[in-house]
């Protein structure tokens, strides 16, 4: 948060950690690190300076969604699903994107990328099944 608004970005956020659930900390800070990354890279560059992060939880599925403003058009690779990177060290960079997908497959879930008008909207769906605290199932 303090990030985006060093660069001038409206920050909001209606974001919490499931404290139920089987999900890793680490593994959702992949997915927040690297979507945060691209979402300040993106709305820093654009006229209105616009990111918003919440999350719900429903039944055992987590729900991830970060939206923010951005300038350009987004091209997605066929292959992957993710879009393509914008910056000219190609090989150095892209990486992140590539990261939460694999954590999002961990916890058999996906990962959506659109664009609607000036807007980006990346939303990451978990799995996280309840299990008690010997590891077992629960409802």
């Amino acid at each position: 948060m303090k990030e985006a608004k060093a660069f001038g970005i409206d920050f909001e956020q209606r974001f919490t950690f499931p404290m139920q659930g089987n999900i890793s900390s680490y593994d959702l800070s992949i997915i927040l690190n690297n979507t945060l990354a691209n979402a300040i890279e993106a709305a820093s560059g654009s006229k209105d300076k616009k990111i918003e992060l919440k999350s719900k939880l429903r039944g055992d599925l987590f729900f991830v969604e970060l939206v923010n403003s951005f300038d350009g058009t987004l091209q997605i690779d066929a292959e992957t699903g993710l879009p393509i990177t914008t910056k000219t060290n190609f090989g150095l960079h892209g990486q992140g994107l590539k990261n939460v997908k694999k954590v999002v497959e961990k916890y058999y879930g996906d990962i959506s990328i659109d664009d609607k008008d000036e807007f980006i909207d990346v939303t990451v769906m978990l799995v996280i099944p309840f299990t008690d605290e010997n590891g077992r199932l629960t409802q």
